[in-house]
């Protein structure tokens, strides 16, 4: 607490000391309302279930492909695995990994978005309702409302986008958008690019 809230704070009579702790508890309220609908990722959690399963299954293709872990033989089946067979089986991995991104991604970016705007509308509400707090306190007391004011408000401008860590819990900036979206979009496309190459390198063997 700052030195000039906490001198005005000795000199309140009752009505003020109401009115602070009226608008003190308006404010954290909001906050944690804020907080709360700002918490957690962006997506449900069938769509970062649908995440997972299409990074697992690009991270196989990668093992498959690059490591070069593709059996010669599967002897339950009782097939020897040509360079034919092969590039199927790649060709199959492509589509399946194809299937997987569009499951997930037109699920991801519809939520993603949506997520954006109720988290922008949240933020919109905090700052209305701490400023409703504040106004309500200076028609009593506008020293003290300017001094609570200047103590709080880092919370009072939750929509502050140019503040990265509320930019990126709205989802505004690069960072959010990129681990939620982004970086399953590029392991799949390098994915798919390696179960194409393969495919073609075994074929022309």
């Amino acid at each position: 607490m700052n030195d000039d809230l906490e001198k005005i704070i000795k000199n309140l009579d009752s009505e003020a000391v109401v009115a602070l702790n009226s608008t003190i508890r308006k404010i954290v309220l909001s906050h944690q309302n804020f907080h709360e609908a700002t918490t957690g990722s962006m997506l449900s959690e069938e769509t970062q279930r649908q995440r997972k399963n299409l990074l697992s299954t690009s991270l196989f293709a990668y093992i498959v492909t690059w490591a070069g872990v593709f059996p010669e033989k599967v002897s339950w089946l009782g097939i020897e695995l040509t360079d034919t067979n092969a590039s199927i089986i790649y060709a199959g991995l492509a589509l399946i990994l194809m299937y997987l991104f569009r499951s997930f991604w037109w699920r991801a970016d519809l939520e993603f978005s949506n997520s954006r705007i109720r988290r922008k509308n949240a933020a919109l509400l905090h700052d209305l309702d701490a400023a409703s707090a504040i106004n309500e306190l200076r028609e009593i007391n506008e020293e003290l409302a300017d001094a609570v004011h200047s103590e709080f408000s880092s919370e009072l401008f939750s929509s502050n986008e140019s503040d990265p860590y509320r930019a990126s819990i709205m989802g505004l900036n690069f960072k959010s958008r990129f681990f939620e979206l982004r970086l399953p979009q590029i392991v799949f496309i390098g994915a798919v690019i390696s179960c194409t190459y393969f495919m073609f390198k075994v074929s022309g063997a």
